[in-house]
């Protein structure tokens, strides 16, 4: 009977959610966030065990050797003490995602590359990597689609799409991994172009990553021709004849500004006023 033990942790382990069971009687105190577990008054019946259990924790990755005191009573001596270790491994860090798109500028109908990079900083491989890329509007896949991948799993880029998506991917500890994808656009602009993040089944969440495709206007092309009639297959001399200068666009872009015409009259031929 009065049963007692005090098991005092070393600095950095605490106490998790607290108690979880007492099969010893009495009172087993390990509150929150404390650094001990303390019963009193506990009872154990002759020929026989009791079991105590408690959450314990720590937010500093390294080993905590942990022993108890002595278990007293009224009836026994003192028994000896007990130990064991909590090792408590860091925290894994999230994946690192970076994106670069080149080259940026391009004309609009050209292609360029995005290349996706993702790097483990983990001393553990990570599985079931995932990341989705959804372009901005007038930015599609190219003709190419994936370029590469050596992350594994799958990555679908469909020509004439709008997204990026890989699936079921893996990076190796401490490793990285990369995807090129062609990526193009018929509308000059800027576009600028922001991942999701990146997922996994043992890292938290990347964050996201972002880098612009600059297209520029196509060439313009205007296939422009001229003709020249006075409308007669003969004159007099002294005769005063009117010329018709048809100037026309064969496409398949219009001229825009700037067209000039320039008629430079034989020796002798004048013009009216």
């Amino acid at each position: 009977s009065n049963v007692a033990l005090t098991d005092t942790y070393p600095a950095g382990m605490l106490n998790g959610a607290g108690v979880i069971s007492n099969g010893c009687n009495g009172t087993l105190t390990a509150a929150s966030g404390s650094n001990s577990a303390v019963l009193a008054a506990g009872t154990i019946v002759a020929n026989a065990s009791c079991t105590m259990e408690v959450e314990v924790t720590s937010n500093t990755a390294g080993t905590y050797n942990n022993v108890t005191g002595q278990v007293t009573s009224d009836e026994a001596p003192a028994s000896t003490t007990a130990t064991d270790d909590l090792v408590v491994d860091p925290a894994p860090g999230a994946p690192v995602l970076t994106k670069t798109i080149a080259p940026s500028p391009i004309v609009a109908g050209g292609t360029s590359t995005m290349t996706l990079l993702i790097t483990n900083p983990n001393a553990f491989a990570l599985s079931n990597v995932g990341l989705s890329d959804s372009y901005p509007t007038d930015m599609f896949t190219g003709a190419g689609g994936v370029l590469s991948n050596s992350c594994n799993g799958t990555l679908t880029a469909t020509a004439g799409g709008s997204s990026a998506v890989l699936a079921n991917g893996t990076i190796a500890a401490n490793g990285s991994c990369t995807m090129e994808v062609e990526i193009t656009s018929a509308t000059a602009g800027t576009y600028n172009n922001l991942t999701g993040v990146v997922s996994s089944d043992e890292a938290p969440d990347s964050g996201t990553a972002t880098d612009d495709l600059v297209v520029t206007p196509a060439a313009q092309s205007a296939d422009l021709s001229v003709t020249k009639d006075d409308g007669v297959t003969a004159a007099a001399v002294g005769d005063a004849l009117t010329y018709t200068l048809t100037v026309t666009n064969g496409g398949p872009d219009a001229s825009g500004t700037g067209v000039t015409l320039t008629d430079s009259l034989p020796a002798g031929m004048t013009v009216n006023n």
